[in-house]
């Protein structure tokens, strides 16, 4: 008699050899387990046969916490549950309406909150009437307050991700994302927060906080989730198109991006993070884009996203921050329409067969 599954939602797994080290810890600790990374779930239950796990029974409270202790050395939170108690015998159906519907709430929340951020950011200087950063001292803090609070109350899975992540050194996308929003919320708080004390702003009206910055981050990762989830039951099994060796691109890119600041500036550096998707592992969608091949637009777009003032007369310094996140949702939009043609191609190859 077999043990009954328990399933778990793996929210942010990118890189396929940490899901089979995940699966080898897991059955290491005394878990029957399989792991689907691209379709973001797994399965666990009591090893059976031997004495002291006998078959038949069902996964304790105390062993789905050691389970999910397991799962955070790898930067990852699981979700296990489809209402306020653990249950043993859940649905992966259940769990993953759960999870797609929790981020649609995440993003209209950082919708509700970015906009009017937003709004101030490029409506602000023209009420504020003069180029004195003075002036712009209560839209700057409105603003901060705005984008801190949709980072807590939208952002928070991702960032707590992020941070284990960081203390396991796992270069994970989680990670990655949390970062450029560190980077670019911490300095804009400081320096707003600091006119309060100093003589001279740290900011001027032509070079602005980055909470703008912040809330892109916020809109291209939560709406990527977000349409993840929602076709995450046809990504499953499909692990083979994902990139091996994800995190080796994740740790470049932000070594990259570390170089850019030292020698474009703080504002270039975000940009140059910014352009690099955080579903990317997930984007092979279909027959023509497996593995690494579906990092090249990436490239493409970030070798012209830097040469671009200087092969032709254009001045892009301004927009920098809009034209990376722009990049962003138009790779989001190719994402999602990959993702969701899924079924139309089985369907039609099940059809092929058939005929």
């Amino acid at each position: 008699m077999s043990s009954l599954r328990t399933h778990v939602v793996l929210d942010g797994l990118q890189e396929p050899i940490w899901g089979r080290e995940l699966s080898r810890c897991w059955h290491e600790a005394g878990f029957d387990n399989a792991v689907d990374v691209s379709g973001q779930a797994a399965w666990l239950a009591p090893r059976t046969g031997g004495s002291d796990a006998p078959g038949g029974r069902c996964l304790t409270s105390a062993e789905i916490k050691q389970a999910a202790m397991i799962a955070r050395a790898f930067g990852l939170e699981i979700r296990d549950r489809a209402g306020d108690a653990f249950r043993p015998d859940n649905d992966l159906a259940v769990l993953r309406d759960r999870t797609e519907k929790e981020y649609r709430r995440r993003l209209a929340v950082a919708l509700m909150f970015g906009l009017p951020a937003l709004a101030l950011h490029y409506v602000g200087p023209y009420l504020a009437g003069d180029d004195s950063p003075r002036r712009m001292a209560f839209p700057w803090l409105f603003e901060l307050l705005l984008v801190g609070w949709a980072c807590v109350a939208a952002a928070w899975p991702m960032l707590w991700q992020g941070a284990l992540s960081a203390l396991y050194l796992r270069p994970s996308a989680d990670a990655f994302t949390s970062l450029l929003i560190v980077v670019a919320f911490v300095p804009s708080a400081v320096g707003v927060i600091a006119m309060a004390f100093v003589e001279t702003p740290w900011f001027s009206v032509s070079s602005p906080p980055m909470f703008y910055a912040v809330v892109g981050a916020l809109w291209v990762c939560l709406l990527q989730r977000w349409l993840l989830h929602h076709f995450s039951s046809r990504l499953g099994g499909r692990a083979t198109r994902m990139l091996s060796g994800h995190r080796h691109l994740v740790f470049a890119w932000l070594m990259m991006s570390l170089a850019i600041g030292l020698i474009g500036g703080w504002r270039l550096s975000l940009a140059f993070g910014l352009l690099l998707p955080p579903m990317l592992s997930l984007g092979a969608v279909n027959d023509w884009s497996p593995g690494w091949t579906m990092t090249l637009p990436v490239f493409a777009f970030a070798a012209l996203f830097l040469g671009l003032p200087r092969s032709l007369p254009l001045s892009v310094d301004e927009v920098r921050i809009e034209i990376a996140i722009g990049f962003g949702l138009i790779m989001t939009m190719a994402f999602g329409a990959g993702w969701s043609a899924i079924r139309c191609i089985e369907m039609g190859r099940a059809w092929s067969r058939e005929s």
